[in-house]
């Protein structure tokens, strides 16, 4: 998404205080954290904030990401990596299959 206007959620409602089911903390320090990121179908996290982050898709299925303003599903292959600007969202696996990825936010 190209654009992301600020939400209602505090910046402090980060992934894993959102959905802490979803996102396994695997890495941390000064610069990035890393994430790994596993939705079931037709899971679903509410609106969080993410700083400037990178996917590396392990599993592909459909990611409903949706804003204030927009919404849009994400088909990715396994193995594609994707860059993500900084701002609120929500996601929802709308995919037949278990989506995994790992994410790398930048501090």
């Amino acid at each position: 998404m190209a654009t992301r206007r600020q939400s209602k959620v505090a910046q402090d409602e980060d992934a894993l205080t959102a959905a802490p089911s979803v996102y396994q903390p695997l890495f941390e320090n000064d610069f990035v954290r890393v994430l790994k990121a596993k939705m079931l179908p037709g899971e679903v996290v509410p609106t969080f904030y993410h700083p400037n982050y990178l996917i590396y898709v392990i599993s592909p299925s459909v990611i409903r990401i949706a804003d204030d303003d927009t919404a849009e599903n994400l088909r990715p292959n396994a193995g594609d990596v994707m860059w993500m600007e900084s701002g609120y969202h929500s996601c929802e696996n709308v995919g037949k299959g278990t989506f995994e990825a790992l994410l790398v936010e930048v501090k």
